[in-house]
């Protein structure tokens, strides 16, 4: 319920880039199925070993969380930026920097 709630808050459409913060964890990776079942081309942060199996759940491309500044590797993967973002780490100063890459 947390996953479908979070993802119907952000309201993916087809399409439509979706940044997951926490997609390994259990509801981020639930939200990964959601989202991409509604179409979205989701971007999910993975460590490089979990890769295979969160695009397996239906991400189109990851971002390793592990290496250091997380924008920047989302915005040279996606220069046009997010359209909407999901974060269930809690790890604010992680949400703070990663917001940079949402087009307003």
């Amino acid at each position: 319920m947390t996953a479908l709630g979070a993802v119907d808050a952000i309201g993916p459409q087809a399409g439509q880039p979706v940044l997951i913060l926490g997609a390994t964890g259990g509801v981020g990776a639930l939200a990964v199925q959601l989202a991409a079942a509604h179409g979205a081309e989701v971007i999910a942060t993975a460590r490089p070993d979990a890769d295979r199996w969160i695009q397996q759940l239906g991400a189109s491309d990851t971002a390793d969380h592990t290496t250091g500044d997380l924008a920047a590797q989302v915005r040279k993967a996606h220069p046009g930026g997010m359209d909407a973002l999901l974060d269930l780490t809690g790890d604010q100063a992680c949400f703070a920097e990663c917001k940079t890459v949402i087009r307003l």
